[in-house]
């Protein structure tokens, strides 16, 4: 039996896909502060936490996966993809000799590399540790997904914002 695609969530996508283009266009081809810029304002206001909330709403199989099994599968669904893309980009940047301007961090070294690998792809990196605080807290709330959501949306906060 093959799932249904759900057109109202490809439409959406789409669309939190486009608002993150349009603001990082904002961001980078503006000459003015985004900060007294509306659009831009707008956009960053709900953005992220769309894409959030898109995947928690198909997070529900992944979630009934024994541990081993969700750490490994979101570890190569998110955390690789930061890794290796990450990689890279480094080694582009070191190849063409942009890395040392790029990054406040300095030469091309360990504390550089790990600097940049760590605040590359933020999302893909938030995401990880707010799927992983989802799975402990319905683990610890027996899978009732109310009280286990409750819970890791009051540990947000603490939550990194891995952006470097």
């Amino acid at each position: 039996m093959t799932k249904q695609r759900l057109i109202e969530f490809d439409v959406l996508k789409f669309l939190a896909i486009f608002l993150v283009l349009w603001g990082h266009v904002i961001l980078h081809l503006s000459d003015a502060p985004v900060a007294g810029n509306g659009m831009y304002n707008f956009i960053s206001s709900f953005h992220m936490p769309l894409f959030m909330l898109i995947s928690g709403f198909f997070a529900s199989s992944s979630l009934k996966l024994p541990p081993r099994r969700f750490l490994s599968k979101k570890f190569f669904q998110l955390l690789w993809p930061c890794l290796s893309f990450g990689l890279l980009f480094l080694l582009l940047l070191a190849a063409i000799g942009l890395f040392d301007s790029r990054f406040p961090v300095g030469s091309f070294s360990l504390r550089g590399v790990a600097y940049y690998l760590w605040s590359g792809l933020w999302f893909l990196k938030s995401l990880f540790f707010c799927y992983a605080v989802l799975y402990v807290a319905l683990a610890v709330c027996k899978g009732k997904l109310l009280w286990g959501g409750s819970v890791s949306f009051g540990c947000k906060p603490n939550i990194p914002y891995v952006q470097g």
